[in-house]
């Protein structure tokens, strides 16, 4: 890895909500749906571009674009291990009691970053 790309931070994230119907109602067994809600992040950095998804909810893209985006900003997406660990202590300090019954939320919305 060049010095220049461990140096690189993540330029801007664009969030997109797709929901797409599904042929028929599907079921795990508890509960019944008949769309999936796809969110998908196109994101910039070092001049290149690159997508990531994830299927959730609306809220998911709602999360990613109004604390993640910060968050993630500040990271440098090219130096691994170094970004998983900081964006783990990136929620580890966030003081927002909506992720505490949610310990996974953050890799989840990782997924689709």
């Amino acid at each position: 890895m060049s010095s220049r790309s461990s140096q690189v931070h993540v330029e801007s994230l664009r969030v997109s909500v797709y929901t797409i119907p599904t042929d028929q109602t599907e079921s795990d067994g508890t509960l019944e749906w008949d769309k999936t809600t796809l969110v998908l992040v196109q994101t910039s950095a070092g001049g290149k571009q690159g997508i990531g998804y994830t299927y959730a909810d609306s809220a998911m893209a709602k999360l990613i674009q109004e604390v993640l985006t910060g968050v993630v900003k500040e990271l440098r997406p090219f130096r691994q291990p170094t970004f998983t660990r900081q964006w783990g202590d990136a929620f580890a300090t966030l003081d927002d009691p909506a992720f505490v019954p949610w310990p996974s939320l953050p890799w989840i919305a990782l997924s689709g970053i």
